[in-house]
């Protein structure tokens, strides 16, 4: 559990949450959306850690998963018909 001190989030609690949770992707969670979520607190981490430059940033050893070829979701293009439809509504609108 996160506690706030003073109304300000507690840097120090966080770290040591991130050092000693064993960080996985939760099962039904995608890898993608774990990336995101880890980007984000890296970000946030990194910005904070400006002011305490001895100081280890546990979020960089967070870490990320590969989205394999496999894993990708098809790219689903247009039609040939549908690209000449969008493109004569284009033109007809802009000109």
């Amino acid at each position: 559990m996160i506690r706030r001190d003073n109304s300000r989030l507690s840097i120090a609690a966080i770290a040591v949450q991130l050092q000693h949770s064993g960080v996985q992707c939760p099962p039904r969670t995608k890898k993608k959306t774990y990336n995101n979520v880890v980007s984000a607190v890296r970000t946030a981490f990194k910005f904070g850690y400006q002011d305490l430059p001895g100081k280890f940033n546990p979020a960089l050893a967070l870490p990320t998963f590969r989205i394999s070829k496999k894993e990708r979701p098809k790219v689903d293009p247009f039609t040939l018909h549908e690209a000449e439809t969008i493109i004569a509504a284009s033109h007809t609108k802009w000109g």
